[in-house]
């Protein structure tokens, strides 16, 4: 009996038959020893039986139950059990935690079958993909996420597509071109012809690079020679070793297969001279006395002729739009403004250069720090002119998953908020207007382009403005214990009284940008 079968035994020894309506989601302990636990419920158990009396007794028994002198949190949260919500939850995971697999599996056809104490869920997948979930743990932990989402119990289940493998000549075509700086033998690009073991994950690195360090998981492509198969001792099953070489370097690779299948199948596709992409960690071998990669996933590649490469297919570049269509801009109606005319010398050089120029300056709130795997959430901008706030622009804009509980704290934006706000496709335009022909401005401006770029330029839209951080121009500028934005902005005597919402960032930062501008 695991720990949370364990807890949950006895909360229920302790219930009356009809209050047995809790089920267990997450226990946890931070790092002061308070434990956080959370309960889910159907949403009519919740409205009809979860009141006071039900949860002081819930209170009591899971004191009972903490180790001594342990205090606890507790939570409750309703749930449904329906096919939408449940596929949700499956795309919402794959979407956050394996955005590169997820482009293959998002078109899956998702089967729910409801019990009374059960839900089974079947996911049609290519037979390699079925592979890669059970192999990479996906499979129990998107489990283990349901099962903490869902009141009954989750029987999660891969089926391979009764197609069998895809047509892979087509398919080849959908996979992404894998490119590197150079063109020779060791850099060409590759493009993945056929999955064989598992899915690759990660584009290849060169050899040379990485074949003398240990890399807890690496890609690398190349051909294949010096191919061996060899029986292990404490299984009746083979193993195999052979030596990939890109030009840079060869590297030994060793590949462990887990049953005759899929030894069958790695000698059918895999032999000396063939090309090969191949991904696991890379550690210190003792029998070869060399660093080896243990194959975790393999592919076969083609190269591509440097001409295909230019030919790819790049989303046109959008026109400057004639008009606002969506998010309009605002005049900017905020309290007196600081003249950096009456700060500085008006006949300076420097102030006569700054009030020719047209800045916009502006904010970002975001799900995450990662802008491959994040989403904007709200943006703001101040368009400054002869050294004066002229305009804002503000939107909320809504992401393509939820918004984690860790960020709403920090700026307050809750899914609620964003669930009817436009996407940033349709907002990309607006904003594109506002700043075009201007210099960009923000607060540690590397995050904020990150994603400004990476949302925007697959739909062809290209910031190529001139860019200034005002936080690496705070630290030319001034001496502080720290560059943070509420530090800076105290050193001027400016105040922000909305602190990580987007427009009141950026015209925050706008007024410190002037005075900053000045010295």
């Amino acid at each position: 009996m695991n720990d949370h079968d364990y807890f949950m035994y006895h909360l229920n020894a302790q219930l009356l038959p009809e209050e047995r309506i809790l089920k267990l989601s997450s226990k946890t302990q931070d790092k002061k020893g308070v434990w956080s636990i959370s309960f889910i419920l159907n949403a009519d158990d919740y409205d009809a039986y979860l009141n006071a009396n039900l949860k002081n007794k819930v209170e009591t028994i899971v004191q009972q139950l903490m180790p001594y002198q342990h205090d606890a949190v507790i939570s409750y949260e309703k749930t449904i059990t329906s096919e939408d919500y449940i596929s949700h939850l499956i795309h919402d995971y794959l979407y956050r935690c394996k955005p590169v697999l997820y482009t293959q599996v998002s078109n899956a056809d998702i089967k729910v079958k409801m019990n009374i104490n059960n839900v089974k869920i079947e996911m049609t997948l290519a037979p390699f993909l079925c592979d890669h979930m059970h192999n990479s743990g996906t499979s129990e932990k998107l489990t283990e996420l349901l099962n903490s989402k869902i009141i009954e119990d989750v029987e999660l289940e891969f089926v391979p597509d009764e197609k069998g493998d895809p047509d892979y000549s087509t398919y080849a075509n959908t996979l992404p071109i894998i490119k590197t700086s150079h063109y020779s033998i060791k850099t060409s690009p590759y493009r993945i012809s056929k999955h064989i073991i598992s899915s690759v994950l990660h584009d290849p690195r060169i050899i040379g690079e990485v074949n003398n360090k240990e890399a807890d998981m690496c890609s690398v492509a190349g051909v294949v020679s010096y191919f061996k198969q060899f029986m292990r001792k404490t299984v009746p099953l083979p193993f195999y070793v052979f030596k990939l070489n890109d030009g840079s370097a060869e590297i030994q690779v060793k590949y462990f297969p887990k049953s005759e299948k899929q030894a069958d199948l790695f000698t059918k596709h895999v032999g000396d001279g063939c090309l090969l992409c191949v991904e696991g960690p890379i550690r210190w071998d003792t029998y070869s006395n060399l660093f080896a990669l243990t194959l975790y996933r393999a592919a076969e590649c083609i190269l591509v002729q440097e001409e295909s490469v230019q030919e790819e297919k790049i989303p046109e570049k959008k026109e400057l739009p004639l008009s606002y269509v969506n998010i309009h801009p605002k005049p900017y109606e905020g309290d007196l403004q600081l003249d950096m005319f009456k700060i500085a010398d008006s006949k300076s050089k420097r102030a006569d250069e700054f009030a020719k120029q047209d800045f916009v300056v502006f904010d970002l709130e975001t799900t995450g720090i990662k802008a491959s795997e994040c989403c904007i959430i709200e943006v703001g901008a101040a368009k400054i002119k002869s050294a004066k706030i002229v305009e804002t622009f503000w939107s909320f804009i809504k992401p393509t998953h939820s918004i984690p509980p860790d960020v709403t704290k920090i700026n307050s934006i809750t899914n609620k908020d964003v669930e009817f706000a436009p996407w940033w496709g349709d907002v990309v335009a607006d904003f594109y207007k506002f700043t075009f022909g201007t210099t960009l401005v923000a607060h540690n401006a590397n995050f904020d382009m990150a994603f400004l770029r990476n949302q925007s330029e697959p739909l062809g839209f290209h910031f190529e403005n001139p860019v200034i951080d005002s936080l690496a121009l705070a630290q030319s500028k001034l001496a502080l214990s720290n560059y943070k934005l509420n530090t800076v902005l105290e050193h001027f005597g400016l105040h922000n009284t909305k602190a990580h919402r987007a427009l009141h960032d950026a015209i925050s930062t706008a007024k410190m940008f002037i005075l900053l501008s000045q010295m």
